[in-house]
This record gives structure tokens, sequence and C-alpha cells, in this order.
């Protein structure tokens, strides 16, 4: 398993490895793609988890399924008695894999220390919010972002 707390502490480095001074912005980049990946992997695992528990081969399989773009698609339009208890998560994620997409793809896109640092902090609220929910809701809103939901005909 790819540890998300490792992760956020990968990014954290990365913010500081500046010290006072202005940090170039590869290291920002890296930084800001690094917080979107310690979610994804935290929900990757939290699934792999619920589904996958006590089967080596099954837990690997489940850990592999979650698809970026179907994920995100899914936080953005979240089952609205989801979004009660997923809402701030959903968001995060959405916010969080825009924010690295321009890190990774958009070749002027410039990033400051200080969104930076609130877009890691969004990050580890995001993997400690999903960490501590439980119940139904929880197996169910995983399912939902892993499975998606048919149109009723």
């Amino acid at each position: 398993m790819i540890d998300p707390e490792q992760l956020l502490q990968l990014a954290r480095r990365e913010l500081a490895a500046g010290g006072h001074g202005a940090p170039r912005q590869v290291n920002l980049r890296r930084a800001g793609s690094t917080a979107y990946y310690a979610v994804f992997h935290a929900l990757c695992n939290e699934i792999a988890n619920t589904f996958g528990k006590g089967n080596d081969e099954a837990w690997n399989l489940f850990y592999r399924a979650l698809d970026h773009g179907a994920t995100r698609q899914r936080c953005e339009s979240l089952d609205p008695r989801l979004a009660v208890s997923f809402q701030d998560f959903a968001h995060a994620f959405v916010e969080l894999q825009q924010f690295r997409n321009r890190c990774d793809y958009d070749p002027v896109f410039r990033i400051t220390k200080a969104a930076l640092d609130r877009t890691i902090r969004d990050a580890a609220d995001a993997t400690a919010g999903l960490r501590e929910a439980g119940g139904d809701r929880k197996v169910e809103f995983l399912a939902y972002l892993l499975l998606g939901r048919k149109r009723k005909p």
C-alpha cells in the first residue's frame, strides 16, 4: 500500500524545500501533485480494506480499480443522501484533482507557498475525514465511487 500520510509528509517537505526564500516552481508543482495522490491513495486504501480485506488478490484488485476521471465525475454529482456525510471529501477530491492537473500539465501555472500550504491542509483534512468516517453510509459512498449508479429506466 502507498501510505497517504507519507505522501502528505513528502508534500510538506517539498513546500519547505525553499526555506524562507521563494521555492522553485518545480518543487511546488511536485508537492501539489503529491497532495492529490495522498487523497487518491487514501480512497484506494479505504475501498480495498472495505471490499477486499482478507484476500490479498481481491484487495489488490479493489485497490487498483478506481478511475481518476470517473471518481471526479461521481464526486461532482454526488447523491444527496451521501452528500450529507461526504460532501466535504467529494469537494476536496475534485478541487485537488483540478489543482494536480494544473501542476502537472499547465506550463504557465504558478503556485504560491500559501496556496500550496492550504492545498496540503485540505488534502490532510480529506484523508482524515475519510479514514474516520464509518458505517453503512461509508460503504455505500465507496461503492458509489467505485461502481457509480445505473440510470433509472
